[in-house]
């Protein structure tokens, strides 16, 4: 977390706050339609509930005031038969007549000469089935009554009464399930939210980290940046949106060292030109003086003594050589403080290069020392000053041919070749040599100017390449090569071929 910046105001709290709101959202809404649904189907229930209850409570006097009916008539078939036994004076076969032709009359009770007994019919009632004892006189208890009729009540009787007091019960069963239920659903949902609150809270934390302690790692690379400015490593931060902008930081870090250093490079050129110019000035001037007064120095000898002329000739040759490498300095040093502004215009690479190995296919006298060009497979087109161009292979040649002299013992061999670059919107030029290479070490510095480890070297041509291919907006460097020694690699934008003949006005970058 930077510096100052509270929790609460940084992005981690804003995701964590965020994954809460939108599973707070979620929740509620899902409680919301929860509540709908249990509130419409409980609505329902609970009605189908009540109406189903009330119709029990309907049904359930109708049947009770059946049932009391029934035991009236029971009572009054009592009575009934006891009247009738008096008066006819019945025998215990009489009852037992009676128990046979009344299929309802399961068991009498009787005083039959004097003594109580018990008749029952020749089929018993089962174990299942209800019956309903009538006492005789009404009220007395079993033990006391003159008469005791015990009849077995119809079974769809006894099934409706107890359906409707069953229905009853479950309707009240069902009603404690549905109020059981419902606060069951309360709690599942204010648990549901608790974990989902705490899920929220611990995914937010866990992919706020994940994304800020990245975002942290990235704010620290730009902060030792700006402060070391050294060190510009940018980490590799995965394939997210995290990673690409990481990625991206990365790219724009390498074209603006890439920039700052073509900038420096430029302004030190700069600065080495205007040193060149006052340089090629400075010694440009005495030299005319100097060979007049030795042709003078020449020209005054008596001759007569031979010992002294000799010794003056000779002194002149020398001071006349010496002037002449320094008129050769100069015009380099002219030449270098004086390039001309890039005018880039679409040329084809396969013109180009065969107009330089007509010029340049010898060279040297030496028949074993051979320049080999190899052009594009297509005619490519690039966007450049054609002049400065061979200036700046001519000047790579000559650096690879005085380069390779002495060490290659077959001779000299340079091959000039053409590469795609991995930006389609580039292509290579490359110039290998048999030499024995750059150093590693020396491979930044040889495009300084006055850099050189021939003593009759002036330390300017690799820079004119480079400045010359700065210019173009491109780039230059020097690898190993596969002949053995080095390998130049120069970069260049490309052109259409519609855009042969349109001319720059000379802008140092080579833009259109």
């Amino acid at each position: 977390m930077a510096a100052g910046v509270s929790w609460w105001r940084s992005f981690e709290a804003k995701v964590v706050a965020l994954l809460m709101v939108v599973g707070l959202l979620c929740i509620g809404g899902s409680a919301y339609l929860l509540w709908l649904s249990t509130s419409y189907l409980d609505a329902r229930v609970e009605a189908s509930i009540g109406r189903a209850a009330d119709l029990a409570d309907v049904v359930r006097p109708f049947y009770r005031a059946q049932m009391q009916a029934l035991a009236e008539s029971y009572r009054a078939r009592a009575q009934a038969l006891d009247a009738r036994a008096r008066a006819e004076g019945w025998s215990v076969e009489r009852w037992r007549a009676v128990l046979e032709e009344t299929p309802d009359l399961a068991e009498v009770v009787v005083d039959a000469g004097g003594e109580r007994r018990t008749l029952r019919a020749a089929r018993p009632p089962g174990e299942d089935d209800v019956s309903f004892a009538a006492t005789v006189p009404e009220g007395a208890d079993e033990a006391s009554a003159r008469l005791v009729a015990r009849f077995v009540v119809d079974p769809a009787h006894d099934r409706r009464f107890q359906a409707v007091g069953r229905v009853r019960r479950a309707l009240r069963v069902e009603q404690r399930q549905l109020d059981a239920f419902q606060r069951a659903v309360v709690r599942a949902v204010l648990l549901l939210v608790g974990i989902v609150l705490v899920a929220a809270l611990a995914l937010g934390v866990v992919l706020a980290r994940t994304v800020t302690r990245r975002v942290a790692v990235l704010a620290a690379a730009m902060d030792r940046i700006e402060r070391e400015g050294e060190d510009r490593a940018i980490p590799d931060l995965g394939r997210d949106e995290v990673g690409r902008l990481a990625e991206a930081l990365r790219g724009m870090l390498e074209r603006l060292e890439a920039a700052q250093a073509r900038v420096s490079y430029l302004e030190r050129i700069g600065a080495w030109q205007g040193m060149a110019r006052r340089i090629a000035h400075e010694i440009k001037n005495p030299l005319t003086p100097i060979t007049l007064a030795v042709q003078q120095l020449r020209d005054k000898d008596p001759g007569t003594d031979p010992a002294f002329s000799k010794t003056l000739r000779t002194a002149v040759e020398i001071v006349e050589d010496e002037v002449g490498t320094l008129r050769r300095m100069v015009s380099t040093f002219s030449r270098f403080a004086k390039m001309p502004k890039v005018r880039a215009q679409s040329e084809s690479l396969r013109r180009i290069l065969s107009e330089f190995e007509r010029a340049y296919g010898h060279l040297t006298d030496d028949e074993r020392d051979r320049l080999e060009v190899g052009g594009p497979p297509e005619d490519l087109f690039v966007w450049v000053d054609r002049a400065l161009l061979k200036l700046a292979l001519v000047n790579l040649v000559e650096n690879a041919v005085l380069s390779a002299r002495g060490h290659a013992a077959g001779g000299v061999h340079v091959r000039l070749s053409v590469q795609p670059d991995p930006d389609p919107s580039f292509v290579r030029l490359l110039v290998d040599d048999n030499g024995p290479g750059v150093p590693l070490a020396r491979r930044q510095a040889i495009f300084d100017p006055y850099e050189t480890d021939r003593s009759d070297g002036t330390g300017l041509g690799l820079a004119i390449v480079k400045k010359v291919v700065l210019d173009h907006g491109g780039d230059v460097w020097v690898a190993d090569g596969p002949l053995g020694g080095a390998r130049f690699v120069v970069r260049l934008p490309r052109a259409s071929g519609s855009d042969a003949g349109d001319q720059s006005d000379g802008s140092s970058n080579g833009e259109r």
